[in-house]
């Protein structure tokens, strides 16, 4: 039993490792985007596109004429958004992966309380993050790209994703209370 529990540490202190590595990963892929999305808005070469009219008033906003690549700037305004709100998500379900596995390689067993919330919460935060990071593109592809298609074969997957992740969570939870009970015993 021992063994187990120390290969089990062993393997979530190399888990703990990559999902840190992935994490800060997503704090720089953030900042380039972010940054990108501002020179595209403060770029000397721009020209007015017009976003939204209600009535006698517009509201314009600056994009830059040149293309990035395959892309105009408009469909990089689209990309670079729907970037962002994704990695913010990505983000945060990491971080709850990365504390898990942190919790678990520094003596902690799997069938605790608080990695079955932090099961539940990652599976909320992928279905929440997949259905925003969807209405994001939706609109910003609306207001910048009409014509634009961004392809998004993920979403069923991950929506079934957090409904498995949920579902483990509930499993956690079922095994901590087993944990609990067994504890008591002796």
């Amino acid at each position: 039993m021992n063994d187990i529990l120390s290969k089990i540490q062993k393997s979530s202190k190399m888990a703990s490792i990559i999902l840190k590595i992935l994490s800060i990963s997503c704090i720089v892929g953030f900042c380039i985007s972010f940054v990108s999305l501002i020179w595209i808005f403060a770029s000397p070469s721009v020209s007015k596109v017009e976003i939204f009219r209600f009535g006698g008033t517009s509201v314009n906003v600056g994009i830059p004429v040149a293309n990035w690549g395959d892309y105009s700037a408009s469909e990089l305004v689209v990309v670079l958004v729907t970037g962002i709100v994704s990695l913010v998500f990505d983000f945060f379900i990491l971080r709850g992966a990365y504390m898990i596995f942190k919790d678990i390689s520094k003596g902690g067993t799997p069938f605790e309380p608080v990695h079955a919330k932090r099961l539940k919460k990652i599976a909320i935060l992928m279905l929440v993050g997949t259905l925003v990071t969807r209405v994001v593109t939706e609109s910003t592809t609306m207001v910048f790209a009409p014509d634009f298609q961004i392809e998004s074969s993920s979403f069923v997957i991950m929506i079934v994703a957090a409904v498995v992740f949920y579902c483990m969570g509930l499993i956690f939870q079922y095994g901590a209370l087993l944990q609990q009970q067994s504890d008591e015993l002796l």
